[in-house]
Parts: C-alpha cells; sequence; structure tokens
C-alpha cells in the first residue's frame, strides 16, 4: 500500500495562498512519485481551528489506510504524533520547520515539549537543511537519536527554472541606470522591513527603484510613506506565477531577516532566476550563499552594510553581473524540487512498509 496520511496545521487557501506551503509542495512532490496522499489540514491560524485539527487528525490515525503517517510542524502537532506512534498503523515520519525550534526554546513552553515528544516517538526525522539539523541538536540533542533525513521543504519548482522571462511590476517604465531592488515582506517583524525602510534612505533617490510584495493591508500601510519620495511599489500576497515575474523585474533581492531561518527560501527562488541576492548573514544562508561568489551577505541588522552592498553590485560590469547570475542559478539547482521529490521517494521506499 501506497498511501501516506499527511498532517499538518498549515495549508494554503485562497484567502492565505503563502500559509503552509512548503507542506502543500512536499504533499505534491510524493504524489508524483506514484503515492497517493490523504491530507488532514488547517487553512487558518486559531486556537478552535487547532481543537479541530486534533480531533479530524485522531479520526483519520484511527479509520484512514495508510502506510505512512506524515506530520509537519510537530511544535503544533505533537499530540498527533504520539497518537501515531500508540496506534501504529504506519512508520511516522516527522517533517520539522523553522519554528519548531527557533519559536520554541522554552523548556517549560508546550512548543517545546511536544517537539520532544515528536523526536522521542517519531520513526523518520526529516528537516530542511544541515544547518537546522544542527540547531535541532543544539537543542535538543539529548533527544536526538535518530538519523535526520535532511530535503528542502518541497524544493523549488521547476517553473522556477524552466519559465520564460517576464515582469510583473512598471520597473520597465525607469531607465535602465536605476537599480531595480525587490524585498518580500510579512507581517513578522524579524523578516527585516526596517533594515529595509532604513537601507533605502541611503541610497540616491534617482537611481534606486523598490519593489515590496507579499504584503496584507496591515502591513502595506508601512510603506505609505515611502512609494512616492522613494519610488517604492507595494503588492500583496502573489501565487507563484506572480512571484516568478517579479524576481524577473528585479535586479537584486534583499533578505534582511534578523534571525536565523531553516532555510530561508525566498533568497533561492530569487537566485534560481538569475536575481543576486544580498541577505543577512545567518547560518542558513551560508549554506547556499558564496559572497562574491554567487550572492552577498551582511551583519543581520545592519543597514549601512546592506546600503553599501548594494552601491557594490551597481558598480560592477555586466561581465561580472552576468557570471554571479549564472553561478545564483546553479546554486539553487541543488535546491529544486526534482531533487527534493526524489529523496522523498528513497525516504518511504526505504522505510520498509512499501
Amino acid at each position: 500500500m501506497r498511501r501516506v496520511l499527511v498532517i499538518s496545521n498549515m495549508w494554503p487557501s485562497k484567502r492565505n495562498p503563502s500559509y503552509g506551503v512548503f507542506v502543500e509542495r512536499c504533499s505534491k512532490l510524493i504524489e508524483d512519485k506514484t503515492f497517493e496522499v490523504i491530507a488532514c489540514t488547517q487553512t487558518h491560524p486559531g486556537a478552535l481551528r487547532w481543537l479541530r485539527l486534533q480531533i479530524a487528525g485522531v479520526f483519520c490515525l484511527l479509520f484512514e489506510k495508510y502506510s505512512f503517517a506524515y506530520i509537519h510542524y510537530p511544535a503544533r502537532t505533537g499530540l498527533l504524533v504520539l497518537a501515531a506512534a500508540l496506534l501504529r498503523r504506519g512508520v511516522v515520519i516527522v517533517n520539522f520547520h523553522g519554528s519548531d525550534v527557533t519559536r520554541n526554546t522554552n523548556r517549560w513552553g508546550i512548543g517545546f515539549i511536544l517537539v520532544r515528544v515528536a523526536l522521542k516517538y517519531a520513526d523518520q526525522i526529516v528537516a530542511p537543511s544541515d544547518n537546522f539539523v544542527a540547531t535541532l541538536r543544539f537543542v535538543h540533542g539529548d533527544k536526538l537519536r535518530k538519523k535526520v533525513h535532511v530535503i528542502p521543504s518541497g524544493g523549488l519548482d521547476e517553473a522556477f527554472f524552466s519559465t520564460p522571462l517576464r515582469v510583473l511590476h512598471s520597473s520597465e517604465k525607469v531607465s535602465r541606470p536605476v537599480q531595480v531592488i525587490g524585498f518580500v515582506d510579512s507581517a513578522q517583524v524579524f523578516k527585516g522591513r526596517d533594515v529595509v525602510q532604513a537601507l533605502i534612505t541611503l541610497l540616491p533617490k534617482a537611481e534606486i527603484s523598490l519593489v515590496v510584495v507579499g504584503c496584507t493591508a496591515k502591513v502595506a500601510k508601512a510603506w505609505v510613506g515611502m512609494e512616492n519620495e522613494y519610488n517604492t511599489e507595494v503588492h500583496g500576497f502573489l501565487n507563484q506565477k506572480q512571484m516568478i515575474q517579479f524576481y524577473d523585474g528585479i535586479e537584486v533581492l534583499v533578505f534582511a531577516s534578523l534571525i536565523d531561518e531553516s532555510l530561508g527560501l525566498c533568497p533561492l527562488e530569487a537566485m534560481a532566476r538569475g536575481v543576486l541576492v544580498v541577505a543577512s548573514d545567518l547560518p542558513a544562508t551560508r549554506g547556499y550563499i558564496k559572497p562574491g561568489v554567487n550572492g552577498y551577505l551582511v551583519r543581520p541588522g545592519d543597514h549601512y552594510g546592506f546600503a553599501e552592498t548594494l552601491k557594490e553590485i551597481k558598480a560592477l560590469s555586466e561581465t561580472d553581473k552576468r557570471l554571479l547570475s549564472q553561478a545564483a542559478v546553479r546554486a539553487a539547482e541543488e535546491y529544486s524540487a526534482v531533487r527534493a521529490g526524489d529523496k522523498y521517494a528513497t525516504l518511504l521506499e526505504n522505510s520498509g512498509l512499501v
């Protein structure tokens, strides 16, 4: 039997297309490898919805037919990991994501406890990067007894490598001496919005254009004062096709996260489109960005450093930019969905119940 029961407290919807998109990608890759996926998910945050997921999850674990219980975000689903392990109706695979560790370090917190439950009872453990595994070992090393399978969260969709160039925004109207800078915003403060707003003020207004995407209506208000003064465009949530068009219309992506990420998919998506990335110097970004070779790293929160790096990029010759761009694409290919899909298939097929 090749049926996989996927349980997650995050799953995208029309209203919130980016909520749990990694989980959806992972599930699609597993389906592409001729496994049947049964999804038990939560499409919006909230305590009541979380409770419904716990009840629905137990029901699925009891009555669905499956060979694998593939459970994401154990800091929220750890009780279901325990239930799956006690029922023993299939191999229990737990997929960790960034927030499971980075936001659950309080030893007396419920998230921390649920993570430790998951580590104890999971048959197989999946993490998005080697850096994340190191963090997991640092925080929970005394409970991490099993091998951890490193698979990028859903990988980069092949569309990021194959789609012909197109442009979403109006930067075409700006003369090419203008440096078009992109930033993917979020309601989460640690993504570095303040850093980007500060660095823009250090650059010559006539020589830059900023395109911001991913904004909720509330977040968009934070950019109101800059839209005209600093030639800034603000967009809401974009689907994958629109994100590709966004990357195609910028020269540089600024990834200014203030805390470490499990992987950081936006920089990799941009690199797949040949965009130069200036990112915070974090363990995750060091895994795929080699300064001066395929991108640039700056001390987190250092808006002066980001601004100076953007000036350096603007001064590069077209040949140097092209070499950096080509190297960025090559680095991103290591995180493609094709390679991730092969790793998911190997994990499932080697688990003994296929």
